[in-house]
């Protein structure tokens, strides 16, 4: 009796554990790339707005863009949609480095 009790919960647990997956695939596709960074957390909360600062979703809080149509920091204001897109997505260039040292003895 306790193999027969056994074999029908993991028969139960195998039938729902899909039906599962489909649910937290839509709540994942629910929460949009307009609503949410990469590293999980929201773009947007009350007035201020997260600027990515690097592809990890390393960044800051900033007050939100209010002429902007999706949530952006309003340090962004002025650059282009390549410019950005390429700072969220690692490709963007940096600044210039610093120069060498001396060659003393």
């Amino acid at each position: 009796m306790k193999k027969v009790v056994i074999l029908a919960a993991l028969v139960a647990v195998a039938v729902s554990a899909p039906a599962y997956a489909q649910s937290a695939k839509r709540n994942v596709e629910t929460a949009n790339a307009a609503t949410r960074h990469d590293a999980g957390g929201p773009l947007k909360q009350g007035n201020q707005c997260w600027v990515y600062t690097d592809a990890r979703g390393a960044g800051f809080w900033d007050a939100c863009d209010p002429i902007s149509k999706t949530p952006r920091g309003i340090s962004l204001r002025g650059r282009s949609e390549t410019e950005i897109s390429a700072i969220e997505n690692g490709s963007g260039g940096g600044d210039g480095g610093g120069g060498g040292g001396g060659g003393g003895r």
